[in-house]
């Protein structure tokens, strides 16, 4: 930010609409310049996210949409819990849709509510130890799920592949 910051908010003045993307911890650094720059017109799209808020997550007035995939443990653990009140940390309050696969091909569920405290591993509901087996089961066996490549993949069976005008994906996308 020491170098770049200055010049990247320069570069952006006066635009109506900012969308900032990320995978994974670019989707966490995305997430935390939206929440430092509330007054500009962010919208954020995260995919593969698991960023944590302790207490009140920041309110972004819903700008934006984390998209996780079934397969992809990383957004669904949680393992740690706010010392101060025992609550287990949660998402940010922007919608989240699921990518859900099944028989061979993948469907973008509906957008759930900003407020909803989703995805969420139903074994961690208190939280899961980094070192416990049900965590580490999961990190073992779908880690590799975790890469940008398969949630390309999945964006392209959830969304269609588009080419040409960009109206159509928007619409789809957004939808």
């Amino acid at each position: 930010r020491s170098q770049r910051g200055a010049q990247l908010l320069t570069s952006l003045e006066g635009c109506s609409k900012i969308y900032a993307t990320g995978h994974s911890i670019g989707a966490a650094m995305i997430a935390l310049w939206q929440w430092e720059h509330l007054e500009m017109p962010i919208e954020q799209i995260t995919m593969g996210q698991n960023v944590a808020w302790f207490g009140q997550p920041p309110d972004v007035g819903c700008r934006g949409k984390r998209l996780y995939f079934d397969k992809d443990p990383v957004p669904f653990l949680r393992c740690f819990v706010d010392p101060s009140d025992g609550a287990l940390v949660r998402h940010a309050m922007i919608p989240g849709q699921l990518l859900n696969s099944s028989a061979g091909t993948v469907r973008a569920m509906p957008l759930t509510r900003c407020d909803a405290d989703e995805p969420k591993d139903k074994q961690c509901e208190a939280g899961c130890s980094p070192w416990g087996l049900h965590y580490l089961n999961r990190i073992w066996k779908g880690i590799a799920l975790h890469q940008a490549d398969h949630y390309v993949a999945a964006l392209d069976a959830a969304f269609g592949v588009q080419s040409g005008s960009t109206d159509a994906f928007k619409s789809s996308f957004w939808a």
